[in-house]
This record gives C-alpha cells, structure tokens and sequence, in this order.
C-alpha cells in the first residue's frame, strides 16, 4: 500500500530535518570510552553477530543486574538518581556504536515512546 503522495512528501521532509541533526547528536556520546566500544567490536567479531545486534544483546543482559540494585536502594531520590546515570550511560554505550543516521533515530524512536504509552506524558 502507498502513501498519498503529500504525506510520502511530508514524512520524507521530517525524516530528512530529524537527520540534518546527526552531527550535534554524534558530538554528545560522551559517557562512553573508546575502549567499550572496541571490546563490543571485538565480542561481535568472536561470537559472529553484528556489533549492533551485539551492543545492544550486552546493554539487555548489563540492565538486569543493574535491576537488581535497583532494588535495595531507598526510594527516592537515589533511586533516580541510579537510574538516570546507569540509563545514559548503557544508551550512550549502545549508541556510540551505531554513529550513523539509525544511532540518531533509535534515540529519537526511544524519547516518543513514553508518549505513546501515556498521551499526558512529560
């Protein structure tokens, strides 16, 4: 099924504006050492996956210790504080990997869909 040429149209010049911001959002993976994103490389290279498909396999299975933690620690504002940091610095992990245009719409993808789970959300 295609779509009327006029939403093609406006999709296309809303993917292409969201795109032209590639080179401020590959200046802000910061959080992330080189020395990570060599070590996924080669863990992709020893097991024969993708290096996406590995970083973000090895950012699923680091979550669910982190989780762990997550749960002994007071409610509040340690608890936000915990998540904040360790959930910037697993997306800025898996992200410094995929440097191109879907590194950019992943993140973008992940901002939009607290809102589609709750229309009222921020």
């Amino acid at each position: 099924m295609d779509l009327p040429p006029a939403l093609d149209a406006a999709i296309t010049t809303f993917i292409a504006h969201v795109y032209s911001y590639q080179p401020l959002v590959q200046k802000s993976v910061v959080l992330c050492p080189p020395i990570v994103t060599s070590t996924i490389q080669a863990v992709a290279d020893a097991i024969g996956m993708d290096t996406e498909t590995t970083a973000y396999t090895l950012g699923l299975f680091l979550a669910y210790p982190l989780g762990a933690v997550m749960g002994v620690l007071p409610n509040g504002k340690a608890k936000h504080l915990f998540s904040m940091f360790f959930g910037v610095l697993i997306l800025q992990c898996v992200l410094s990997v995929r440097r191109g245009e879907e590194g950019l719409f992943t993140f973008l993808s992940s901002l939009l869909n607290p809102s589609l789970r709750n229309p009222r959300w921020p």
